[in-house]
């Protein structure tokens, strides 16, 4: 059986909203707990101790160090699984160092500045050195990233740690100043921001370190420019405080600010600018007064956030301004445990920025010894409750609660059982054990919880012993023997304890006490999921195939051979086992030499019927689906008897199912805490729901029905909705995986298929629609081949989309193959879950303009199977614009796509708007995942220009980019590298050769580098010499047609034209005898195709600079003949 012992007769509710923990915090007394210094400290130190290093602003990464170093923080005895807290930030610092000029994303400026600071802290002059040759390598006159959220920081640290001259800071002055806003009337004048849908926005901290950082740039206030700018800003700054002494913008984007990060921010600036920090106040109240007064939480945790941005920012603010006070704490500050459980409490004496262990010499008590003891900080757990030990030293004292919790009432741990011939028989991952088991938190009880058939017997002077196990028993000196975590123990299985994690080996000995079992990451072979299982005649269940080696398991379902011993009682297609008549059978998986088998139960089929079953039981379907959209489980078919321990419930049909999970409690009784190994956490948890329909009882106590479809979905909220049966259908599908419910479709009648004939005389299509609510629209192959004959096309309509294939489309062997019996049109509009779970989000400046259509042709088999017709030559598409987006498709900024499923992106494919229907058409020979998408990217400097349109469109596909500040900027120069750049992107091409391109003025750590790498190994593109590629200069008029030339050339578009046709093709532009001889047919060719036009007066301008609106428009017309 595959039902757990450890998870029998357990409770289950729909959805675990939380789970509480009690964090009592003492009150920031010196004398009588943590200060709000140690309290910040605590908070990081705990996110560190349980999440390890995190080298970003909400991690303990290399700037949280920095900060911990100038509190005077030792942090060097902080360890993360080994591995010390300064080790692990020089192995990230380093790793952002490699990656710094990485051309695909290098490490931004604002990480390598805070790298720089941990660098300085730690002491590694080598590494800060590295840093700051990087920052000033990358910075040019838009800073060094284009981001004002990346620059603006970094330049703030280089002012704070003393670096600011190393950069050009001519160069940063200026952008600084570029950046302010000193346009934009009302309150928001003079702060730093950003525009967002032609809304400019105020960012407090990003005016706080603009500040800072000119200030850093001008220490003496001799630039009146730049003290005016200070000045502005400051006064803008001060008008944003609020009541309590914070800071909130007036025009910021709501709900954005965290009010204790700002007010830490306007503490650090007017610390740096040398000013009193409580000389801004509001109805009395300051800056420093806010982070003593609502800075703390009441769960130790800081800010808005509660995060390690928050704690971070108010350590460094409040470090910097208040003077260190001597005081007394306790760490750990608020331990819990389970009764039996020790953990030792150690004190900590802060004096003069130092810490000091006075652990041995303070004084020890606790306030209720029945609870919990102390013993020289040793702490003790007695009794559930809760409890509070102190700790006495120099005068001061320190305080910590003490929850204590009843003993672990279950653990998870993995088991194989390993046979004679060093076989695997058995081998279960991350299953639980429950302590109310017959044999305990033991290995035994691991045993008997695993659901393997195992017997045993009993040594008069000994105890119990296992004497088989999977029907192998112990004969003379050979018998079972077990190992837990790659350890022999030499003891009774019962006397055995096991925790969380372990891994547990049951082996069999030939060679007596003596021989040792293999190790957990030796151990190979294959084994089936569920090792045995009862079906009922026509249902039906997947099974798994599991593979093991090295430690890990890979689901080769797939890839297995399957087949049954005995084939009249059940059979077994890629692991999808169905009932055929009572009896009991096995089934076998091969894979990689290996076999294994589950042992089959086939019952009689349960009369059914509703209102709590037949006789015997109801079958029903189930799948389990994660929050990341991946099929747990099924979905499958499979019958839940009326003597399941949960009767006929939702709650019986997931202990039938096989599915493993486990339970917890709470306050209302105990519920599904895992299904497959996906645990709840925070408000996030399983749900389920019958029929489409969200549960609203628990899973014990819904009753199920024959025939029904349960689905277990982990939601995040209650509010969120299933996944439609359907859409899990579909994942099966796409997984490789039998679908369970592949019905033959029902064919259109003769007498829809003679009326669509007789119209077509009229119309010139033959024109058929599915039902409405019908997905599919099924033709057999004689009907197919009457509308052939006919010699016009075919249109199908399904779900308000048209197939049109053209007459020779219909005739394609697959359509007219004796063997066929019908075609099948289906077309599924992907649910808002399947959006969200299946496909990957479109570029940030696309906006879905219609349904997603999943879209197939079928071809059906005689025997009812069917096949995916791959292509179709001659085929088109017809798909409806949503309502509203109607005018933007006749602007041209609404386009197909097509999802392509082993790149996970969205390809750009184009169509013609038809105003009449609607609707966009496009050629297309493949079918799959279709969209409209309307084009949303813009820039402030582009309204009305000529070339809006491409520019946006070229914009929103991510073949051009802006020049920052929401600016284009269409009618500057743009440069042989920025115009390679977009060529190589839109071509999609890649180096031709491993060799190194030798020009003197291509730095390997250009942000061009690859670009021009990839173009001249493909010969798209030139140097101006051996030596001299020239990547600042700009590019002329007839060197992109030449280029232009050789791209189509190289994607098997060739542009052949002779001296003749090149001179009828420029008879119309008046300056042809000003182009370059090397370049005439290459213009002629592109003027031919209509790639490129001349400027006004009809003349060419060959050797006047390109723009970047002209590049642009250059490139989108390519980008129409490539497709």
């Amino acid at each position: 059986m595959c039902i757990r012992t450890s998870i029998s007769k357990k409770l289950s509710l729909i959805l675990v909203l939380c789970f509480i923990t009690s964090f009592l915090i003492p009150a920031g007394n010196v004398h009588a707990g943590e200060s709000l210094t140690n309290s910040a400290i605590q908070f990081i130190k705990d996110d560190f101790m349980n999440d390890g290093m995190v080298n970003s602003d909400n991690g303990v990464g290399s700037y949280a160090l920095y900060v911990l170093a100038e509190a005077g923080v030792a942090v060097g005895e902080w360890e993360y699984d080994g591995e010390a807290f300064p080790d692990l930030v020089c192995d990230a610092v380093e790793d952002d160092i490699s990656k710094a000029a990485d051309p695909s994303e290098p490490t931004l400026a604002k990480l390598l500045s805070q790298d720089l600071a941990a660098a300085l802290a730690l002491e590694r002059d080598d590494l800060a050195e590295d840093l700051v040759e990087k920052l000033a390598a990358r910075q040019t006159e838009t800073g060094f990233d284009s981001s004002l959220f990346s620059n603006v920081p970094a330049f703030d640290l280089l002012g704070r740690l003393g670096f600011i001259n190393e950069i050009n800071t001519g160069q940063a002055r200026d952008y600084i100043l570029g950046q302010q806003n000193i346009t934009t009337a009302a309150n928001d004048i003079y702060s730093w921001g950003f525009v967002y849908g032609g809304d400019y926005y105020p960012d407090f901290i990003a005016t706080a370190q603009a500040v800072r950082s000119l200030h850093y740039l001008d220490p003496d206030g001799e630039d009146d420019t730049v003290q005016e700018a200070i000045n502005n800003a400051l006064e803008w700054m001060e008008n944003q405080q609020q009541a309590d002494g914070s800071f909130v913008p007036a025009g910021g984007v709501p709900g954005m600010d965290d009010p204790l990060i700002n007010a830490c921010e306007a503490i650090v600036t007017l610390h740096t600018l040398n000013m009193d920090p409580d000389s801004w106040s509001s109805a009395g109240n300051s800056a420093l007064d806010y982070l003593e007064n609502d800075g703390r939480n009441d769960d130790g945790s800081f800010g808005a956030g509660r995060n390690i941005m928050d704690a971070t920012a108010f350590l460094f603010a409040y470090s910097l301004v208040m003077e260190a006070e001597d005081e007394l704490y306790i760490d750990p500050a608020n331990p819990t445990l389970e009764v039996d459980e020790t953990v030792q409490l150690q004190a900590k004496y802060v004096s003069g920025g130092n810490t000091t262990d006075v652990t041995a010499d303070a004084a020890w008590s606790v306030d209720d010894d029945t609870v919990a003891a102390v013993d020289g900080g040793l702490l003790t757990a007695l009794q559930e409750g809760q409890t509070t030990v102190t700790a006495a030293y120099n005068g001061y004292e320190a305080s910590a609660t003490v929850t204590v919790e009843a003993s672990a009432a279950s653990c998870t741990v993995s088991m194989a059982v390993v046979g004679p011939a060093g076989e695997l028989m058995f081998k279960l991952n991350d299953f639980s054990v429950e302590a109310s088991n017959p044999r305990g938190l033991t290995a035994w009880g691991a045993l008997d919880a695993s659901g393997v058939e195992y017997t045993y017997a009993n040594w008069p002077s000994y105890g119990d012993y296992v004497d088989s196990i999977g029907g192998v028993a112990s004969s003379g000196s050979s018998g079972w023997m077990y190992a837990t975590n790659d350890q022999t123990i030499y003891a009774l299985p019962d006397s055995c304890d096991i925790y969380d994690g372990d891994k547990i080996v049951w082996y069999y000995s030939a060679g007596g006490m003596g021989q040792s079992g293999p190790a957990w990451e030796e151990i190979t072979g294959l084994t089936v999921d569920p090792f045995s299982t009862s079906i009922s005649v026509g249902g039906s269940q997947q099974l798994k195939a599991l593979y093991h080696s090295g430690g890990q398991t890979t689901d080769v379902t797939a890839d297995a051979v399957w087949s049954m011993e005995d084939d009249g009682f059940a059979s077994v297609v890629n692991g999808l086992l169905s009932g055929l008549e009572a009896g009991q059978t096995a089934a076998k998986a091969e894979y990689n030499g290996y076999q294994a088998y589950c042992d089959v139960t086939v019952t009689a089929s349960p009369p059914g019927g509703g209102g709590g079953g037949g006789e015997t039981g109801v079958s029903v379907h189930m799948a389990v689906v994660d929050q990341s959209g991946e099929l747990l489980y099924g979905p499958n078919e499979f019958t839940v008897s009326k003597s399941n321990p949960w009767g006929l419930t939702v709650m019986g049909a997931l202990d039938a199912s096989g599915a493993d999970y486990t339970t917890g409690t709470w306050a209302w009784g105990e519920y599904v805490n895992s299904i497959e190994g996906v645990a709840n956490s925070g408000e996030g948890g399983w749900m389920f729901a019958v029929n489409g329909t969200p549960a609203t009882r628990v899973a014990e106590e819904q009753e199920i029905d024959e025939g029904d479809k349960i689905i277990w979905y982990y939601a995040t909220g209650m509010g969120e909705q299933p996944p439609a049966w359907s859409d899990l259908v579909d994942l099966q599908k796409s997984g490789g995986q039998n679908v369970v419910e592949a019905e033959a479709a029902e064919v259109i009648s003769d007498e829809a298929v003679d009326a669509a004939i007789r119209n077509a005389n009229n119309t010139g299509q033959v024109v058929l629609q599915a039902d409405e609510g019908q997905e599919s629209l099924a033709l057999s192959r004689e009907q197919l081949a009457r509308i052939s004959a006919l010699g016009k096309p075919l249109v199908v309509k399904v779900q308000g989309m048209q197939f049109i294939l053209s007459p020779d489309s219909l005739k394609i062997p697959v359509f007219t193959d004796a063997g066929t019996a019908a075609v099948v049109f289906k077309a599924h509009k992907l649910s808002p879950w399947a959006i969200e779970n299946q496909v990957a989000p479109f570029e940030s400046n696309l906006k879905l303009a219609g349904d997603i259509y999943e879209l197939e042709v079928l071809v059906q088999q005689s025997d009812q199977t069917r096949q995916e017709v791959e292509s179709i030559p001659g085929a088109r598409l017809i798909l409806p614009v949503m309502a509203g987006f109607q005018e933007t498709a006749g602007e041209g900024r609404v386009m197909a796509y097509r999802y392509n499923e082993t790149s996970q992106t969205w390809e750009y494919l184009g169509g013609e708007y038809d105003a009449a229907s609607q609707s966009i058409g496009l050629d297309t020979s493949h079918f799959s995942k279709y969209a409209l998408l309307l084009s949303t990217a813009s820039f402030d400097d582009i309204n009305g220009h000529w070339a809006q349109k491409i520019i946006e469109f070229m914009a929103a596909n991510g073949y051009v980019s802006g020049m920052g500040n929401g600016m284009f900027l269409p009618d500057a120069q743009i440069t042989r590298a920025e115009f390679v750049t977009i060529v190589t992107r839109l071509a999609g091409l890649k180096a031709q050769s491993e060799a190194q391109l030798s020009f003197t003025d291509v730095s390997a750590d250009a942000w061009y580098r690859e670009a021009v790498d990839i173009a001249v190994s493909n010969g798209i593109v030139l140097g101006i010499d051996d030596k001299t590629f020239a990547p600042n200069d700009p590019v002329s008029r007839e060197q992109m047609a030449a280029i232009m030339v050789r791209l189509l050339e190289k994607q098997g578009k060739t542009l052949a034209i002779n001296e003749d046709e090149a001179g009828q093709a420029l008879s119309g532009i008046t300056d042809r005898d000003s182009i370059s001889s090397w370049a005439r047919l290459a213009v002629a060719a592109i003027v031919q195709e209509k790639i490129m036009e001349g400027r006004d007066g009809g003349c060419f301008a060959p050797r006047d600079y390109a723009t970047r609106a002209e590049a642009t428009t250059v490139l989108y017309k390519v980008l129409q003949v490539l497709l």
